[in-house]
């Protein structure tokens, strides 16, 4: 089963979402991925359905969504710092020289 959760590590790492599909049976327990093709970030979630002796479970593995910020303004900070907070992964884009950047922005935002 590791390779399955190793493959969706490696899926994230690259932007993308995958659903592990389980079904539980007297017969034994099914698993099997599938890979989205859109890199959508959505959200990851659990969802099960029941069918007479059946359990079928579906966890969906999405990225966190990104948040692009154009500019490294005093408005920037608590923007990333409220962003950070929501789950995004955000990318700040400025054209301002690393020695006037806020020393927040050099460390990592709380």
């Amino acid at each position: 089963m590791s390779e399955l959760y190793q493959r969706i590590r490696s899926r994230l790492e690259q932007g993308q979402a995958s659903r592990l599909i389980s079904r539980y049976s007297p017969a034994g327990i099914e698993r099997r991925l599938i890979e989205e093709d859109h890199t959508d970030p959505g959200t990851g979630g659990l969802s099960f359905e029941t069918a007479e002796d059946t359990l079928t479970l579906t966890e969906r593995f999405a990225p966190r969504p990104r948040l692009v910020i154009l500019g490294g303004g005093h408005i920037s900070l608590p923007l990333c710092a409220f962003a950070k907070r929501l789950g995004f992964d955000i990318w700040l884009m400025t054209t301002v020289p690393p020695s006037q950047i806020p020393s927040a922005f050099q460390r990592r935002i709380p």
